[in-house]
């Protein structure tokens, strides 16, 4: 079975605890003492705009999001995790390995999908979290509107707000 964390996890992971950024609501939804899953505003009035390529980031290594057109996901190109974009391979890869997917929704001038990636995506010891527990999508909102509403709808209406 294929199971979906709405967004980004926080660096902030514990085995009780995840933390998730996703919309422009605050909202609490998860099973008691468990799991208590938060969800952060992504929205923000500061507006951050994709930065090129670095001299430094040149010598990195590269993951699938390096083939991609989108501008939110070519950001990401450099992380240590190891995204795939949406599409049938992730799926494939998380039903033959038996793993949850990992899906990270956000697009290119979002303030908090910025801090995500420093505070988090960029971390070798969350890229190795994620790479070894999850299969991780990163998603474009402003190409994929139709997934990111079902997630959104989702939130909502699993919290009450």
């Amino acid at each position: 079975m294929i199971s979906f964390i709405p967004s980004t996890v926080r660096s902030c992971l514990k085995p009780t605890s995840i933390s998730v950024c996703i919309g422009s609501k605050t909202f609490r939804f998860g099973s008691k003492r468990k799991r208590i899953v938060r969800v952060r505003s992504m929205a923000s009035s500061s507006i951050e705009t994709p930065k090129p390529a670095s001299e430094g980031e040149t010598d990195k290594k590269k993951n699938r999001l390096a083939s991609e057109k989108s501008p939110y996901l070519l950001q990401h190109q450099y992380n240590p995790v190891d995204w795939y974009p949406w599409g049938d391979e992730a799926f494939k890869k998380a039903k033959a390995e038996n793993k949850p997917i990992f899906l990270s929704v956000g697009y290119s001038t979002c303030h908090w999908c910025h801090v995500m990636e420093r505070e988090s995506f960029e971390n070798e010891d969350v890229a190795k979290l994620l790479n070894d527990n999850f299969v991780a999508i990163k998603l474009d909102r402003e190409e994929r509107p139709d997934v990111d509403s079902v997630y959104m709808t989702y939130i909502q209406a699993t919290s009450g707000q």
